[in-house]
């Protein structure tokens, strides 16, 4: 203030409190309108209350999910993970491929070669603006070769031999294949 008086500060809305001078941010997003008074004493009248407001914007975050090495059709169910940084829960998308995510972590292969895809994100909250997704790949192979090519694993296409023929589902082959 002009006349030298103490100016005292208050918080009229916004996340953010205040203590003597000090402003302390709540952690959300928001305009903060702070008013300042000064009261004048015996000398000098009450100065005329000032209004300031300032953003406090969310904050960015990112997710880490390393990739996904490649696995073989009779793999056991594995477990993805991904971590924010944020510290706040990623979700997975299986975006397709011979798999399926159970309890939003658990990945169990369908037997079947194939490329599978999944996606994480994080959705962000009333601190974090929401995370660029991130996708990862990784193959299905078999475990013995495709001798026609025609995405069926050796052993379970009875039709090897003719790569027009579909596989058999549920049958035994003996033509070494």
């Amino acid at each position: 203030s002009t006349s030298g008086l103490p100016v005292t500060f208050s918080i009229l809305s916004g996340p953010a409190t205040i203590n003597g001078h000090t402003i302390t941010l709540t952690g959300e997003a928001g305009t903060v309108t702070v008013q300042a008074n000064q009261s004048g004493d015996n000398t000098y009248a009450a100065a005329t209350s000032v209004l300031s407001s300032f953003e406090v914007l969310l904050a960015p975050q990112s997710i880490l999910f390393e990739p996904i090495a490649d696995k073989i059709t009779d793999d056991l169910p594995f477990t993805l993970q991904a971590t924010s940084s944020s510290g706040l829960p990623v979700t997975f998308t299986l975006l397709t491929g011979p798999a399926s995510i159970t309890d939003n972590t658990l990945i169990t292969l369908s037997g079947i070669p194939g490329t599978v895809i999944i996606a994480a994100n994080q959705a962000g909250n009333s601190q974090y603006l929401p995370a660029t997704e991130v996708i990862r790949s990784f193959m299905v192979l078999c475990v013995t070769a495709d001798a026609d090519n025609d995405g069926i694993c050796a052993g379970v296409d009875c039709n090897d031999s003719d790569p027009l023929l579909p596989a058999i589902p549920g049958t035994s082959c003996n033509d070494g294949d």
